[in-house]
């Protein structure tokens, strides 16, 4: 009977040991990519406000001025998400899709964008690949409009 058991257990043990990660495997998979923390510096933004609803509502008007329909809108958990097609070639379009969240940070609010694009290809309609931006000048656009809306919006101007 130990023998069977221990037959049935070798080859368990084995496959067990062929799945776990090697130290090097860990380390990689702990360790943020290279720009992963500038990607994050330019992708949010601290507002001297706790007005999350103001905001919500410049985002949505931010997002719509740059050509953004708004698809998915939940106030309550902050998040907007919106998204704009643009044809690149006869078969191919991209869809650029951006997230947007807004949660309250102490007596600040701090808010995230994400752009990304997603090529879709129209014959076979289905998604090929997608990727997060990482053009600055990009965020830095939609930071700057948002910047000027809150603005205005707490101005009543």
């Amino acid at each position: 009977m130990p023998t069977r058991r221990l037959l049935v257990a070798l080859p368990f043990g084995a496959w067990l040991a062929g799945c776990a990660p090697t130290p090097g495997q860990q380390t990689a998979a702990l360790t943020p990519r290279t720009g992963t923390a500038t990607l994050r510096q330019i992708q949010g933004r601290r507002f001297d406000t706790r007005d999350i609803a103001n905001i919500l509502r410049a985002s949505v008007g931010v997002l719509q001025d740059l050509g953004f329909a708004l698809d998915e809108s939940a106030p309550g958990s902050g998040l907007l998400t919106g998204s704009k097609e643009r044809q690149r070639f006869a078969a191919a379009s991209q869809q650029i899709r951006v997230t947007v969240t807004v949660l309250p940070a102490g007596n600040a609010t701090a808010v995230r964008a994400n752009f990304q694009i997603v090529r879709l290809d129209a014959l076979l309609s289905d998604t090929r690949s997608g990727e997060t931006l990482t053009d600055p000048q990009l965020y830095r656009q939609f930071f700057d409009k948002l910047s000027q809306s809150v603005f205005l919006q707490a101005h009543d101007l």
